[in-house]
């Protein structure tokens, strides 16, 4: 894909797939077809999954539940997010989400639009399961770094 200002249109399967920390992303939209003003992942989960709070310093986090329930964590505030419920999470402020039963959700990062899970993921050969290694058998994300920890609470549902 270049980012040769046509228009285009992804069917709901279609994009890059990939495998990160267990859950599955579809690359709809990325810098280099937005002209690196954002980038756009449809997210897969399974229930009970959670991110540990963490920080973005380069972009804001925006999201669009499809299907299922999610409770996001930024600052102090807590949002419990449906189907067709809209979250913004602005940079610099510590986030973290947990889901309910299994959820789908649109994903945009603005500004910068490269998505960083490309580095450490997996491509995915199959839109339906996860591969099976030992890291993708966890629902939980791995571990924030330790600057990220210390930044902010790991454990969502805590705050602390």
């Amino acid at each position: 894909m270049s980012g040769d200002g046509r228009a285009y249109m992804m069917k709901a399967d279609e994009g890059q797939a990939i495998w990160f920390a267990g859950a599955l992303m579809i690359l709809k939209a990325a810098g280099d077809r937005t002209e690196g003003r954002f980038a756009l992942l449809d997210q897969r989960v399974a229930g009970d999954y959670a991110v540990p709070r963490h920080v973005h310093h380069a972009e804001d986090e925006a999201w669009y539940v499809l299907e299922g329930e999610v409770t996001f964590y930024c600052g102090d505030e807590t949002f419990a997010a449906r189907p067709s419920a809209w979250v913004f999470l602005p940079k610099d402020v510590p986030h973290a989400f947990r889901v309910g039963p299994a959820v789908r959700g649109g994903q945009a990062r603005c500004v910068g639009g490269r998505p960083r899970h490309r580095a450490r993921s997996r491509r995915a050969r199959r839109l339906a399961r996860a591969p099976r290694t030992r890291s993708s058998l966890r629902t939980r994300a791995p571990r924030a770094s330790p600057a990220a920890r210390r930044r902010a609470p790991a454990d969502p549902a805590k705050g602390r």
